[in-house]
């Protein structure tokens, strides 16, 4: 494809983006070091972490890698560590039953589900955890409902909160401390109740007034769409609701899956609209599962139960079988599986390899950043083996790491990063809250390229994070130095960036530097 030629004028910080090149109001442009002292920022408000890394869900992987239980624990906070990943979550340390499993009985601290070791082993690597309260009995008949023992219940969350709020009254050992709440998994299984969102406003409202009269301070976060497209139905009744309730959230959040092309996640502008129209300041938007495979996922056979009618067929959403309207071509599927098997009326995944989805990892997190987006958790460090009793489903297939299980993977590959990896953390060293100020998108007068700016709060240097959506595309622009340096987020699977190079400036104090869909870091020389 012939180049596109992006004047130099159309990217200077004055000419960009209205007055100043981006919506933040700093500048957009690629400028020299700035008299800047580093300001410390609170780790909490990293946008990078891992989902599940600390739990007991990865046994294949233990054993096959030759670790125990313990070391692997270890391994995941080294890897984190390296990665600057500061959050991680999971959703089955809290069941109810499990940590208490007489009532007034006391608790197991150490059980099947490991809560005390799984949050130990997070803090221990410095990592903040989002803890998740269990839906037990509301959608599991075998399990407390805690909507018909409330007073019992409430007395569960206050205890498990001053257990972990690091006050110095009745605390967990090790200085574990918790400070982030969620209250329920995802929304699926509870839109499917007629009184889903009423019974999941009653077990919220009870959950938040039994964490803050434990720790005041505590954050609440809402139960997690799956659906990035749109308002949730059940957010959409429950926010308001809680508004007028004055029960505060902190956080609302969103999974995002899908192909490496699926990378905005567009119904932030809606939860942003709510949020505004309800007078809710503050209430952040997090995507606590987000990620993209590798290979070719197999998908399993579902069963819907009562069967299908002819014009549909069943599907597997998440953990439900559902019977959809069979697709007749790819633009009746939806972003997140693409492409439609006329054969069968199942819309599916694309074939990726893990340069496409090193090469999504960065947009996704650049973009939805961008779009208003505070944390963004991957899936996963190394991925699930048969998850579900699935062999090679699309979660088998997320993780920065190999595990040496998939059909192009052998075992000389497992425990090796993948360039999702390397990408990852390459991202979150130049543009993490924690070492440089996000200034946003700029403003470029082609849609093909899609650029955002951050200033490092170390040295004041202004750099992008750029790409190209359709083919090939030159940029030239001002600098202040000799040049600039340019460096791949993709790499090869030893981490080599597979560009790496330094452009120099014309005499007219002009570079120029071609972008393509391989984000490129771009930044001053001295």
């Amino acid at each position: 494809m012939a180049a596109f030629l992006v004047s130099s004028c159309a990217l200077v910080a004055s000419g960009c983006g209205g007055e100043s090149g981006h919506p933040d109001g700093g500048d957009g442009g690629i400028d020299a070091a700035t008299d800047s002292g580093a300001a410390e920022v609170d780790t909490t408000r990293s946008a990078f972490g891992v989902f599940a890394s600390f739990t007991g869900e990865f046994p294949a992987y233990e054993r096959a890698a030759g670790l125990t239980h313990p070391e692997y624990l270890e391994w995941a906070g080294e890897q984190h560590t390296a990665l600057g990943a500061r959050w991680t979550r999971s959703n089955l340390q809290l069941i109810w039953d499990i940590v208490e499993p007489t009532v007034g009985g006391g608790y197991e601290w150490s059980n099947r589900m490991g809560t005390e070791e799984t949050f130990s082993a997070a803090a221990d690597a410095g990592v903040h955890y989002l803890a998740v309260f269990h839906e037990g009995g509301i959608l599991d008949g075998e399990l407390r409902d805690p909507l018909e023992q409330t007073e019992e219940y409430q007395r569960f969350v206050r205890d498990v909160v001053e257990r972990y709020d690091g006050d110095g009254i009745d605390d967990a050992p090790g200085g574990v401390v918790i400070k982030h709440w969620q209250v329920g998994n995802e929304t699926m299984r509870l839109t499917d109740l007629t009184d889903g969102a009423d019974r999941y406003l009653a077990w919220f409202t009870a959950t938040a007034e039994a964490v803050r009269e434990s720790d005041p301070d505590a954050k609440m976060v809402l139960i997690a769409s799956t659906d990035s497209a749109r308002v949730d139905d059940l957010h959409g009744q429950v926010i308001p609701q809680l508004a007028a309730d004055a029960v505060r959230i902190d956080a609302v959040d969103i999974h995002h899956w899908g192909s490496a092309e699926n990378i905005e996640m567009r119904s932030a502008s809606e939860y942003q609209a709510l949020f505004a129209s309800l007078g809710l300041e503050g209430v952040e938007l997090w995507s606590t599962e987000h990620g993209t495979h590798v290979g070719e996922v197999t998908a399993a056979e579902p069963t819907c139960e009562p069967a299908c009618p002819s014009e549909q067929v069943c599907v597997q959403i998440g953990p439900m079988a559902r019977c959809v309207p069979r697709c007749t071509a790819d633009d009746a599927c939806p972003a997140m599986v693409p492409l439609c098997d006329l054969d069968s009326g199942r819309c599916h995944e694309p074939v990726q390899s893990t340069t496409d989805q090193a090469r999504s990892l960065v947009q996704r997190y650049v973009v939805n950043r961008d779009l208003g987006f505070d944390l963004i958790m991957w899936n996963n460090l190394v991925s699930w083996h048969e998850f579900g009793g699935n062999f090679g489903g699309v979660y088998d297939r997320m993780g920065l790491v190999s595990g040496g299980f998939l059909e192009f993977e052998t075992d000389a590959d497992r425990s090796q990063p993948r360039p999702s990896w390397f990408a990852f953390r390459e991202l979150a060293a130049k543009t993490d809250e924690l070492w440089a100020e996000r200034l946003g998108p700029v403003d470029l007068p082609s849609s093909e390229v899609y650029a955002s700016a951050y200033r490092s709060r170390q040295t004041g240097v202004v750099g992008w994070v750029v790409w190209s959506h359709g083919g090939a595309v030159t940029i030239e622009r001002d600098v202040p130095g000799a040049g600039a340096s340019i460096t791949s987020f993709v790499t090869d699977g030893g981490g080599t960036p597979t560009r790496d190079e330094t452009v120099s400036a014309s005499g007219r104090g002009i570079v120029s530097f071609i972008v393509d869909g391989d984000p490129l870091w771009v930044e001053p020389l001295p």
